[in-house]
């Protein structure tokens, strides 16, 4: 309260229309430095939000890719065990493809290693690229060992080849893993971002309030309080007291006006002394007054005629100072709609807030959609380990059978139903992705809202300034109707030296006649009566 004070005492200084411009600019100021702060923030959300997809979605679909191709190249190398199963032609199709597969899986592991991937990730995708290379070595030494009948050296690359396949799968499932934590810390990071930009943007919407409520204070106490003495002061002089004085603070407008009310106050104090002092001495003359009745009577209508005009002329006056009163009436409501304009601003500031919330909980959505994904990729990294341990039981089973190897069709009755079971794994994880579309399209429509909100705000600003015009041209009409009282005082004056000329006319008759001395004593004492109203 005391800022508003001391706010009030420096804006006495300057003018009306200073102050309300320096009001309209300091809440101006204020709203676009929010403006530009929410702008800045939404920026760097955005960043956040590319930085995520770019370094967190694209490479772990890659790493998620390099599972698909090993379980594919994992199916082919089952069917192709089955050489007395399958017919010849299709057992070297699916060799051709498992060769494809393997080169394809070679190639996508060396873009996923260009990839910015998160540090566990980096180094998973590391060994599963050493261990493939050890892998495409032993398949490539396994012809030779078992053409030359070296069974322990083909027993050893068996062995190495099949432990090799058991720990891909993990060391894929380690990738994913490590990326999608990776993901993870970079949206809670994002999150945290944009709880700091909201709360920023919060506090600076309350400062800004706060000091807009301070200077609406401020500029409506400089108003009313000189205003309100004005008032004062005509009530007085309306009931006769001609002595006071509006006291005067500051230099505007309304200061001016009050010191050009009090030196017409002075100046109606001395006519109505000079014209008391003139009754007293007419009374006295009347004592010896012997002129002409008629002369007397002429000189009372005239004198009548006149006071009747400086009373029309005193209405007159009132009624100007009743259109002023009217006046600050009008930049009273214009201030209380002012104050309105400020709450709605403040109730659309928590719409901005409650769509923010709805932001947030799209985000959260978006973090569950990602646990659900990796619960799938979880189902098909076992469903490929299954699927490898029959191709095992495959090739061992082949390396027993010989020629008569019968059990393979159950073998690959069972590769084909964990197969069927991978791709509706598979058709689930394109839902997931859907849902996680279909989140950040609600985080774009949250966005959006705020957009709409920020709109609603500048058009309260606009609002606002059309109040400040209002008030400005209550303003004016003040001054107007003072202007209209400057006139109205000078047909007063004019009105009393008439009544003077009336007077001076009155005094010759009574010099030329004493007999209408009684008569004149009476007017005389009237007048005295009517002077007597007015304290000067």
């Amino acid at each position: 309260m005391s800022e508003v004070r001391r706010w009030s005492k420096i804006s006495g200084t300057s003018s009306i229309a200073a102050r309300l411009v320096s009001a309209f600019l300091v809440v101006t100021a204020a709203t676009v430095a929010v403006g530009l702060v929410g702008l800045h923030e939404l920026s760097a959300l955005n960043t956040k939000a590319k930085t995520i997809y770019v370094a967190g979605a694209v490479p772990a679909e890659a790493v998620r890719s390099l599972e698909g191709t090993w379980f594919h190249y994992t199916t082919d190398l089952a069917q192709s065990g089955l050489t007395t199963v399958l017919p010849a032609d299709e057992i070297a199709a699916v060799t051709a493809d498992s060769k494809v597969q393997l080169k394809k899986l070679t190639d996508d592991i060396a873009q996923v290693q260009k990839m910015s991937l998160a540090p566990a990730a980096q180094a998973a995708v590391s060994t599963l690229s050493s261990d493939l290379a050890n892998y495409l070595r032993d398949i490539a030494l396994l012809p030779e060992a078992i053409a030359s009948g070296d069974k322990g050296k083909t027993s050893a690359l068996l062995g190495e080849t099949q432990q090799i396949q058991s720990s891909i799968p993990a060391i894929l499932t380690s990738a994913a893993t490590a990326q999608l934590d990776g993901a993870h810390a970079d949206a809670k990071r994002a999150e945290s971002a944009y709880s700091s930009a909201r709360s920023l943007i919060i506090v600076l919407m309350a400062l800004g309030l706060a000091v807009g409520v301070a200077i609406a204070l401020a500029t409506a106490r400089s108003l009313s309080r000189p205003i309100r003495r004005t008032e004062g002061v005509l009530q007085r002089m309306a009931g006769g007291d001609l002595t006071a004085r509006v006291e005067i603070s500051g230099r505007d407008e309304l200061a001016r006006m009050g010191a050009s009310l009090n030196t017409s106050l002075a100046s109606v104090a001395e006519v109505v002394r000079l014209i008391n002092a003139s009754a007293t001495e007419l009374s006295d003359a009347s004592e010896s007054l012997t002129g002409v009745a008629t002369s007397i009577s002429e000189s009372a209508d005239t004198a009548a005629n006149k006071a009747a005009a400086v009373a029309r002329s005193s209405e007159e006056v009132s009624a100007n100072v009743s259109t002023v009163a009217t006046g600050a009436d009008e930049m009273s409501l214009s201030i209380r709609e002012i104050a309105t304009n400020a709450a709605q601003a403040a109730t659309v500031a928590a719409d901005a807030m409650a769509v923010a919330e709805t932001a947030t909980q799209t985000i959260s959505k978006l973090g569950e959609s990602s646990v659900e994904i990796g619960n799938v990729i979880k189902v098909i990294t076992s469903i490929a380990a299954q699927t490898n341990l029959l191709a095992l039981n495959a090739t061992i089973e082949a390396a027993r059978a010989g020629e008569a190897g019968k059990g393979f069709a159950v073998v690959a009755s069972e590769v084909k139903e964990l197969a069927q079971e991978t791709a509706r794994a598979t058709d689930d994880i394109g839902r997931r992705v859907s849902a996680i579309q279909a989140d950040t399209a609600g985080a774009v429509e949250a966005i959006e809202r705020i957009t709409e909100v920020i709109g609603h705000v500048h058009g309260f600003q606009i609002t606002i300034a059309s109040a400040v015009e209002e008030q400005n041209a209550t303003t004016d009409e003040m001054g107007r109707n003072v202007g209209l009282a400057a006139v109205t005082s000078a047909t007063i004056a004019d009105g009393i030296s008439a009544v003077a000329e009336a007077t001076q006319a009155a005094s010759d008759g009574a010099r030329r006649s004493g007999e209408a001395a009684t008569e004149l004593a009476g007017m005389s004492a009237q007048l005295r009566g009517v002077i007597s109203r007015f304290t000067a």
